[in-house]
């Protein structure tokens, strides 16, 4: 595919629609132009050299969503109790299973995943993983009951499997929250973009 074709993007709680998402393509006028805004800015709290995205939660979808469509837009990324980096497993645990009508209607206008598997590949990020350009750090809590530990370790090992820049922290005992250790993992985040935002 030579274009992204992005639908809307949400970071809200995931008891919404799903993550931002993609197909895979070359960054567009779209994605460039933030590019530049951001770099450009003159604004004095905005270092143009040294651009990080942290997203949590549905955030996270949306922080794998930039990296495979706009390679480049940023320097670094972290997300943080992250969905999952596959739109149909959000699908299914977010809104299937409650019921939710969004549900008929995405599979309406594109089928099911099992009825149309093509379309649900090429809109997941780690379908796309060989475009991204940053380091990635990715935080989750073993007992993180909202957004399953096993999405995580499966997309780092999509990222490593691509030779990518990529680490997995894992917090015993947190969920979805991290109260026990939101210090410590503040601490890693901003250790991580001190060194990759040189």
């Amino acid at each position: 595919m030579s274009s992204c074709t992005p639908t809307t993007a949400t970071t809200s709680a995931p008891t919404t629609t799903p993550t931002t998402t993609s197909t895979c393509g070359s960054a567009t006028p779209r994605t460039s132009s933030p590019r530049r805004a951001l770099r450009s800015s003159g604004r004095p709290e905005i270092d143009g050299d040294r651009i990080g995205l942290l997203g949590r939660s549905m955030g996270g979808g949306v922080v794998y969503d930039t990296l495979v469509v706009a390679p480049g837009l940023v320097d670094a990324a972290v997300v943080y109790a992250p969905v999952s980096s596959r739109p149909d497993e959000n699908l299914d645990h977010f809104q299937r299973r409650d019921g939710d009508p969004v549900v008929a209607r995405i599979e309406a206008e594109h089928g099911s995943p099992r009825e149309n598997p093509v379309f649900w590949r090429e809109i997941s990020p780690v379908t796309c993983v060989d475009r991204v350009t940053e380091p990635l750090l990715i935080h989750h809590g073993t007992a993180d009951d909202t957004c399953p530990l096993r999405w995580s370790k499966r997309t780092a090992a999509a990222f490593e499997a691509a030779g990518k820049d990529v680490r997995l922290v894992k917090y015993a005992g947190e969920g979805h929250t991290f109260y026990a250790r939101w210090r410590d993992s503040m601490t890693t985040i901003m250790d991580f973009f001190e060194r990759r935002l040189r």
